[in-house]
């Protein structure tokens, strides 16, 4: 990162900023996946973020992977909106 920064144009550095945000982003997506589709055996112990917030506010743990779900779209998809706007 730092020989790009300082011997490739400023445009190259932009997309692989942009490359690096864009896989960071599905990441988020990615991991709200095993919220929503970890299967544990009952007694088993596991807890992901969806069940402890479950246990924590008596929400099902599915309505909160769904909210994450949504709102991870959306921020992803204003995100890439706003970054391709600038270049125009």
């Amino acid at each position: 990162m730092f020989f790009s920064a300082q011997r490739l144009p400023a445009a190259v550095n932009h997309t692989i900023v942009r490359f690096i945000a864009i896989t960071s982003c599905l990441y988020a997506v990615l991991d709200i996946r095993s919220d929503l589709f970890t299967l544990a055996p009952a007694g088993s112990g596991f807890v992901n973020d969806a069940v402890a917030l479950s246990r924590l506010t008596g929400l099902p743990a599915i309505i909160w992977a769904m909210l994450w779900l949504v709102v991870s779209l959306l921020v992803l998809g204003f995100l890439l909106k706003s970054s391709l706007h600038v270049d125009n």
